[in-house]
């Protein structure tokens, strides 16, 4: 069973009992990239950078030059919360040049739910992500967040038949820690990746390895749960499960 469904500015609905790894990759990769685009519409500053160009852009920029586009005015929050309104807003600018490389083009549809709702249950996966229409705007955004990580790395899988291969050569170039210079590192390291050597249609793999290795310098491209969870500590995010003491 698949339940995606999206009543914010973009409308979209999918449901289905049994859909083949076809149909669930076009469905998850629309639907991420209907996220990708309206998370924006939940963070708690207003701003709208002007950038120009893409990644390549980005990567020439000094980390002065790229804190410049990243200024926001965050006089009304707490001082507790600058840090990570501070990291949301570079994930902004991030995102700007990102979508120059990797547009979210997406197709919306009628729906008939108004909570957001990011549910499946197959053999081997299982997803609930919801989130009420009347949730808090912090709320809304932490789902977001998490339902965005989820969907790159599952569109990246289902569009490859060589998914240990491909995350391994990704796990080669990961930066060691983050730092703004590390984002020239990677792209030039990934400008060597041919991609379609893992798949045929490359596309979400790429926008996938992107994603994952801006994540790994500490500049992720979208808003993440942990930026989030920083400004609003109550919202926490979940750690993986590790072994339980026998104490």
């Amino acid at each position: 069973m698949i339940w995606l469904n999206s009543h914010f500015s973009n409308q979209f609905e999918f449901k289905s009992e049994n859909p083949d790894s076809a149909e669930l990759f076009k469905q998850l990769n629309n639907f991420k990239h209907i996220i990708g685009t309206e998370m924006f519409s939940f963070l708690p500053f207003s701003f709208n950078p002007i950038v120009k160009g893409g990644l390549k852009e980005l990567s020439e920029l000094s980390f002065g030059d790229f804190k410049k586009l990243s200024e926001v005015d965050f006089s009304g929050f707490g001082e507790a919360q600058k840090p990570g309104l501070e990291k949301m807003a570079f994930s902004v600018v991030v995102n700007c040049f990102f979508t120059n490389n990797f547009p979210q083009d997406f197709k919306a549809s009628e729906s008939k739910t108004k909570d957001f709702m990011f549910f499946i249950r197959q053999a081997n996966w299982t997803v609930v992500k919801k989130a009420r229409f009347d949730s808090p705007k912090e709320d809304i955004l932490f789902t977001l967040c998490g339902s965005m990580e989820t969907l790159q790395a599952k569109t990246a899988q289902l569009s490859t038949s060589k998914w240990l291969e491909f995350q391994n050569e990704i796990q080669s170039i990961e930066p060691k820690r983050t730092g703004f210079s590390n984002i020239s590192k990677t792209l030039t390291q990934l400008g060597k990746i041919n991609f379609k050597q893992f798949s045929e249609e490359p596309s979400a793999l790429k926008e996938y390895a992107f994603f994952h290795l801006l994540d790994k310098s500490g500049f992720p491209p979208f808003i993440t749960q942990e930026e989030v969870s920083m400004v609003y500590p109550q919202l926490k995010v979940s750690k993986p499960r590790g072994r339980i003491s026998k104490k």
